[in-house]
């Protein structure tokens, strides 16, 4: 959603044309931008660079010491 806004935001300053706006992540950006496309209809297009597109299978792979780290970067799953 912060996405999202952005491109509201820079749009409503007429800073971008928010018909061509285009959205790249990756990793936990890869993750936001798989939401953004699939959940909002903002961007044109995108695309996810070794996103996480399963944040509960990610989450069960993950060693517990890293966990809080997973939760912080795309929240909990």
């Amino acid at each position: 959603e912060d996405a999202c806004a952005v491109v509201k935001h820079l749009a409503e300053r007429g800073l971008i044309d928010e018909r061509q706006a285009f959205i790249r992540g990756g990793s936990a950006g890869g993750y936001t931008t798989l939401c953004a496309l699939a959940f909002h209809d903002v961007f044109r297009a995108g695309a996810s660079l070794y996103g996480v597109s399963d944040p509960v299978a990610l989450a069960r792979a993950t060693h517990k010491f890293e966990g809080d780290y997973l939760d912080w970067l795309i929240g909990d799953p």
